[in-house]
């Protein structure tokens, strides 16, 4: 990843958050390149570790890095 271009991460909580954040991806506005919809965690408390054990430390290291946490 380059550290100047603008990455997201969506973090869904379980299948269907993420085929919601699969269905955004698909609009045209939206660049697909940018985005990465990681697979679904399994509850909302697990979404809050991962961002804490791992996407902490690449927020850290990429400026323009964004995470999104799908929790319903």
């Amino acid at each position: 990843m380059n550290k100047n271009v603008l990455h997201v991460y969506a973090i869904p909580e379980d299948e269907k958050d993420r085929q919601l954040a699969d269905g955004f991806c698909l609009h045209d506005s939206v660049d697909h390149r940018r985005i990465q919809v990681m697979p679904p965690v399994g509850g909302w408390r697990k979404v809050l570790q991962k961002f804490i054990d791992e996407y902490i430390q690449i927020l850290r290291r990429y400026p323009v890095a964004h995470v999104v946490m799908i929790i319903d």
